[in-house]
């Protein structure tokens, strides 16, 4: 390889790190949301979210953009080429993710009063472990 393949790669590497660490956050930011309600939950959680979503977006341009430079310019063996094929399907998934759980919680700021009952609670936030656990499993 290359050097300069070489490095693209180690960007691609280094931002897909990044992608899976935001992710987790959220997941984290929304089932603290979930258990404690949103009128309790320190706003700057919420100012977070926000802010890894815009995060999540970014690096999915950008990666995007470096993989399709990558397959123009540096002529990637078969190898390479499957694996920035994966990751450039693995990007899509994890910021559509990511804007799944900024629905939920735009979801539970449009209620009235904003929290989860008891009741619904546990439910939901079972959904939300499983989806977590899942999506480790496919990232990790």
């Amino acid at each position: 390889m290359s050097i300069k393949k070489d490095k693209r790669f180690d960007k691609l590497h280094s931002d897909f790190s990044k992608m899976k660490l935001l992710l987790q956050e959220q997941f984290e930011i929304l089932e603290e949301l979930v258990s404690y309600g949103l009128d309790i939950v320190d706003p700057k959680k919420n100012d977070q979210f926000k802010a890894n979503e815009d995060k999540l977006d970014g690096l999915e341009l950008k990666m995007s953009d470096n993989i399709i430079l990558t397959m123009g310019l540096q002529q990637p063996m078969a190898s390479e080429l499957r694996l920035l094929v994966s990751y450039f399907r693995m990007i899509g998934f994890i910021e559509r993710i990511g804007d799944q759980l900024n629905n939920v919680i735009n979801f539970m700021y449009n209620m009235d009063p904003p929290f989860i009952h008891e009741r619904h609670k546990g439910s939901l936030l079972n959904m939300l472990s499983i989806s977590d656990k899942m999506v480790r499993k496919a990232l990790w």
